[in-house]
């Protein structure tokens, strides 16, 4: 009965001892690598070769794939030569212009003609320079967009280069359990 005949209630005692208890906080998390870079085609080009496959590692500024170089290398030399053309015109604007034999608008336009020839040459060699895809870093290649004989266009994915020397671990603790996570646990 919930109550003694005299009219209080009745209760039950116990001791407890307390005790320490280990909870565990379970999350999920996955692995990333330290650096992961997609490398993109500068150029609108045929795949010609591919040095490196998908899995494979590659140490900083190793050739990995190569685009057709059509043209660049002759426009490279056509460049150059008109750079050469340009310097011997430029100097001598400026050697009669010195004696005043030559006016400050032809030993202007000397001038700019040399800076087009040079911009011409950092153009062309930018071009060719980017037929040759090389590893920005070394690492392992885990994805590769890109397939021999296949035309790019600029800006396409060619491969995907991560770099597994170094990994983070990355976990989503959620909110409600934040509180019972520490540095170091």
């Amino acid at each position: 009965p919930l109550a003694l005949d005299n009219g209080l209630p009745r209760v039950q005692v116990t001791h407890m001892q307390g005790e320490e208890v280990q909870r565990d906080v379970i999350v999920s998390a996955h692995t990333a690598p330290n650096r992961r870079v997609e490398v993109k085609s500068e150029i609108r080009a045929k795949v010609i070769a591919i040095h490196k496959r998908k899995g494979e590692s590659v140490e900083r500024g190793e050739l990995i794939l190569e685009l057709d170089a059509r043209d660049w290398p002759a426009r490279v030399k056509q460049a150059a030569a008109a750079l050469k053309q340009r310097r011997i015109e430029a100097d001598s604007a400026r050697q009669l212009a010195a004696k005043g034999l030559a006016n400050e608008s032809q030993l202007a336009q000397a001038e700019t003609a040399l800076a087009n020839a040079e911009a011409e040459l950092t153009h062309a060699s930018i071009q060719l320079d980017a037929t040759k895809i090389r590893a920005p870093f070394a690492g392992e290649i885990v994805e590769r967009a890109a397939v021999q004989g296949a035309m790019v266009e600029m800006g396409k994915p060619l491969f995907t280069l991560a770099d597994t020397t170094a990994m983070w671990a990355m976990v989503n603790i959620p909110e409600s359990l934040l509180a019972k996570v520490q540095v170091g646990q």
